[in-house]
């Protein structure tokens, strides 16, 4: 809601997909993935450091394009419904 990057840390695909909707899958990790290591989650948040104010534009950018339209809109605009 505030456009704050983050590193989600978990194992449901709705982690993957929130992170891909706003364009920050880099700094998503599933813990159950034998590939998940701490040296990639540590890069991971010194690079979200270092592009933190990019990553906050990009966030917002992509929340905006989501909230462009909502369920009410497309009721709205479906004279059947």
């Amino acid at each position: 809601r505030n456009y704050i990057p983050c590193i989600a840390l978990g194992w449901a695909i709705k982690y993957k997909a929130l992170t891909q909707n706003v364009n920050q899958e880099q700094y998503s990790f599933d813990i159950t993935d034998e590939k998940c290591n701490i040296n990639d989650i540590i890069a991971a948040v010194n690079d979200m450091m270092i592009n933190y104010d990019s990553n906050k534009k990009i966030i917002m950018e992509n929340i905006k394009i989501i909230q462009k339209e909502n369920c009410f809109d497309i009721c709205r605009f479906n004279e059947n419904f």
